[in-house]
């Protein structure tokens, strides 16, 4: 029998859609051994309950939950959550199975969300800036690869048949399943930087990729139901906040896992051309949007100002350690 631990982080206030994630929970063909919920510290348990759930309190912060929830739980297996997502009675049977049969360490859902339009203006500006690009190679194979910008190519296939699995390098953070001991072993506490800017954007890529650094295999499992709710649309903020986390984590993140990774210096000179081009497409795009709205204009002064405070938390914390 499955012996695995369901962790959810929350703040506890998303209501009928975490109502709605314990539903699925609750009709799952293979229920958990125990569900833990993180809360950060003196934050107010959530009205909606499976009954037998065990409440914890950590430190405030995406990661900092993430942490403390892998920390508690008791089972051989975690599969992680978020709170406003919904899937099938059939899906710890489907996201499960890649990893109890040894064809990879960590498994995830296909997550629509995280992929750009299919047409459009919303397509077409990542690409432009290297950010998400649609893959040109590896489309019966890959999901998601990540590419020297600091961005990812993305395999969008939609209703094009693919293999039940494929390999991936990032993915998004909401929900994945994995073996507690390779959890532990990326030690997530050296990355609380990303939580610096309230909204710890690029927390799922830099776990993903710690993973895929490490040599473990990571998987997307094509054919399961999965969906996120979201309910953190209602925050007004939300747009300024993440376009500030977006360039400053992407920055650090690019530095520490993709330029200090390379082997030579070749390789170190094109990610960084690749990079210095992205944010600066991003830049520019950026002012372009300045004309549509004040809101726009705001967002693109974060984005410059996240980039600029990246640079320097690079140059103060990291460039001395090589």
């Amino acid at each position: 029998m499955l012996n695995y631990s369901i962790v959810i982080r929350t703040v506890g206030t998303a209501g009928e859609k975490y109502q709605t994630m314990l539903d699925c929970i609750n009709r799952q063909t293979i229920q958990p051994f125990e569900v833990i919920v993180v809360l950060p510290k003196g934050y107010t348990l959530p009205e909606e309950r499976l009954g037998y759930e065990k409440f914890v309190f950590s430190e405030k912060g995406m990661v900092s939950q993430r942490i403390y929830g892998g920390k508690m739980a008791n089972s051989e297996y975690i599969l992680f959550l978020d709170d406003d997502l919904a899937f099938e009675d059939e899906f710890v049977e489907k996201i499960s199975a890649p990893v109890l049969n040894g064809i990879s360490e960590v498994s995830i859902p296909v997550f629509l969300e995280m992929l750009p339009p299919k047409h459009g203006i919303r397509k077409i500006i990542p690409m432009l800036s290297l950010s998400a690009v649609p893959t040109l190679f590896h489309r019966n194979d890959m999901y998601t690869k990540i590419l020297r910008s600091g961005g990812w190519s993305y395999n969008n296939f939609g209703a094009r048949k693919v293999a039940k699995y494929l390999k991936t390098e990032t993915a998004a953070g909401a929900c994945y399943f994995i073996n507690k001991d390779v959890f532990l072993s990326i030690d997530l506490e050296d990355e609380l930087w990303l939580q610096d800017t309230g909204y710890a954007l690029w927390d799922d890529q830099v776990q993903f990729y710690k993973l895929h650094l490490q040599g473990n295999r990571i998987v997307c499992v094509t054919d399961v139901y999965f969906a996120h709710l979201d309910a953190g649309k209602n925050n007004p903020d939300r747009n300024q906040v993440a376009a500030y986390a977006n360039s400053r984590n992407k920055a650090i993140f690019w530095y520490k896992f993709i330029y200090k990774e390379q082997t030579n210096l070749m390789g170190r000179i094109i990610a960084r051309i690749m990079f210095e081009y992205s944010m600066m497409a991003s830049c520019v795009l950026g002012c372009v949007n300045r004309l549509r709205s004040n809101d726009k204009r705001k967002e693109a002064q974060r984005f410059r100002d996240g980039l600029r405070d990246g640079k320097k938390y690079i140059n103060q914390n990291l460039r001395n350690n090589r």
